[in-house]
């Protein structure tokens, strides 16, 4: 392994670290906002919730995000329903010979939540990964006329 992930521009740019030696002339400038939605998300009841709740709040975001956010909401979703198992069948199931096992819904859920945890931190949706990111301006004091200015804004080629 390499070491650390290289961080986007962008990113380095709402963090307030981004230093003009260290700017990748060649990544590519995304779109910002997501204008798709995927099909799989729209089988999923519980996946196109946190799609609605996660798409509204992550306004930096691009289409090229669509897969991560993807994972997000359907690696939530399959944790909700492990869950929902548990709490209906109980955290420990009798085999047939008898003996008592831990429920592998449990261990399902605990898997997806992870995955979740770590597509949502690389997303920047998680507390200590928001905690690192400055917003110029606050979501709600975006208005018709006043576009947010994009983070690519500071970046000088």
């Amino acid at each position: 392994m390499r070491g650390r992930p290289p961080v986007p521009t962008a990113i380095k740019s709402l963090a307030g670290t981004l230093r003009p030696c260290r700017i990748n002339k060649a990544e590519p400038r995304p779109r910002e906002g997501i204008t798709v939605i995927p099909d799989v998300i729209k089988d999923f009841p519980r996946a196109y919730e946190w799609w609605k709740l996660l798409q509204s709040d992550a306004h930096f975001l691009s289409n090229l995000d669509v897969a991560c956010l993807e994972g997000v909401c359907l690696a939530m979703s399959f944790a909700e329903e492990a869950v929902q198992m548990v709490r209906d069948e109980g955290t420990v199931i009798t085999l047939p010979n008898g003996r008592q096992k831990p429920h592998p819904a449990v261990s399902i859920a605990r898997e997806q939540l992870e995955l979740a945890r770590g597509l949502s931190a690389a997303l920047g949706l998680t507390p200590t990964s928001r905690n690192r990111l400055k917003a110029a301006i606050h979501p709600e004091a975006e208005t018709p006329g006043n576009k947010m200015p994009s983070p690519w804004d500071k970046v000088v080629f």
